[in-house]
């Protein structure tokens, strides 16, 4: 009779043992990946565990990820790829992939106007981070990354585009720059003159006037004497020479510098 209570008892634990066992699920998600554009949310739901669910991202810096009853939301931040890690009270676990894409390249404007010699900033206001960029024509304005800026540049006028691209989605966009004439370029009456030997001549400032100091470079050096009074630029030759050049420089406010000359020939020099 002890034999057979014994066994019954046993029996009976190891029926208990068994039910435990098979009450125990397996974790499992909805999907196993995911794709998400920088910026964005969405949500997976666990279909099968044992509760009480706890998440963790690997890489918070690209994706970061929350969960509520069975609902888990994942936050994209940044390009890359994460892995959230999901356990629930069982320590049954599962993962989930996250691949974050830039989002599509965008720039703050499409087309823009500036004089020649004028330097703009255009932001880039989304993308991955990497950009090239490219000038039509570099002889009508020149361009270059500086991290989330495109510097342009005019140089002659006339019009050309700009190019930009993302390295990583391989995105373009296009932006349209028209380059017009400085109207306080600095310009003169003549650009070339013909002296006699130890003559005098005049070149009027026509452009540029009150915008800062002018003052003169000869070239040789040796061959005239230049004054500049007001806007009057009065040449005196001194010596013979075959070509001659006079460089005359505005000094603005802002330091930066503008240019224009005349070129000019003495009769009878070789």
């Amino acid at each position: 009779m002890r034999k057979l209570l014994l066994f019954a008892l046993a029996l009976s634990i190891g029926f208990i043992s068994c039910d435990k066992e098979e009450s125990v699920k397996n974790l499992e998600l909805e999907k196993s990946s995911i794709q998400l554009v920088a910026g964005a949310e969405a949500t997976v739901e666990i279909t099968d565990g044992n509760g009480g669910y706890k998440v963790t991202s690997r890489q918070q810096a690209i994706a970061t990820a929350e969960v509520n009853g069975s609902t888990i939301t994942i936050k994209a931040l940044k390009m890359g790829k994460a892995t959230i890690d999901v356990k629930d009270r069982e320590n049954k676990k599962a993962n989930l992939k996250v691949t974050v894409t830039p989002k599509a390249l965008a720039l703050d404007k499409s087309e823009l106007s500036l004089i020649a010699g004028e330097t703009v900033e255009v932001k880039i206001t989304a993308g991955s981070g990497k950009y090239s960029v490219k000038s039509a024509n570099e002889k009508v304005a020149t361009a270059a990354i500086d991290e989330e800026k495109i510097i342009i540049t005019g140089v002659t006028v006339g019009e050309t585009s700009i190019e930009v691209t993302d390295k990583h989605s391989k995105d373009k966009q296009s932006l349209k720059v028209t380059i017009t004439e400085n109207p306080n370029a600095l310009t003169l009456d003549t650009n070339e003159i013909t002296m006699e030997d130890k003559a005098s001549a005049t070149v009027n400032i026509t452009n540029g006037s009150g915008e800062g100091n002018y003052s003169a470079v000869v070239t040789p050096k040796s061959v005239a004497d230049v004054v500049i009074n007001g806007t009057v630029i009065t040449i005196t030759a001194k010596e013979t020479a075959a070509n001659a050049t006079i460089i005359i420089i505005r000094r603005a406010r802002t330091a930066t510098q503008d240019r224009a000359g005349t070129r000019w020939r003495i009769p009878g020099s070789p």
